[in-house]
């Protein structure tokens, strides 16, 4: 088949649900910062005219393995993951990704991410049919 010379670059988005400035779980940042990312990725849909195909929303579930230098029964925070941390904190916490957690309850973030509509177009108004023209009169000779 035919091939695109056009570059595909694939990645995944999200936020963790760990605010390390409160120090604690903040499911209402999570959420938020699910819904901008998708937002953005759908305001520049390839649907609208945009250079987007989409995303892979990261990640399911919390992974209680990532941080290294924690327990992997314990939900621990902390980790390294290579650049700067996503908003509010600027912290990853590798455990705490997760539109679900460990036992699977949906956090804010999996509601939010539910809530988002697919990016469509405007659909077509349908065409009326074009009216029947009216009979002519016959003429009459005068």
């Amino acid at each position: 088949g035919d091939r695109s010379d056009k570059p595909l670059y694939i990645a995944e988005y999200g936020a963790d649900a760990w605010n390390a400035i409160k120090g604690e779980e903040d499911d209402d940042a999570q959420a938020n910062a699910t819904t901008t990312l998708t937002a953005d990725i759908m305001n520049h849909s390839s649907v609208l005219g945009g250079v987007c195909l989409g995303g892979f929303l990261f990640e399911w579930s919390d992974e209680w393995w990532k941080d290294r230098a924690g327990s992997l029964d314990q939900h621990d925070v902390g980790g390294i993951a290579p650049g700067g941390g996503p908003w509010p904190d600027l912290t990853f916490n590798e455990e705490w990704w997760g539109v679900v957690d460990i036992d699977r309850n949906p956090r804010a973030a999996y509601y939010a991410y539910k809530a988002i509509p697919l990016p469509t177009l405007a659909p077509t108004p349908a065409l009326a049919p074009a009216p029947t023209p009216a009979p002519t009169p016959a003429s009459t000779p005068s």
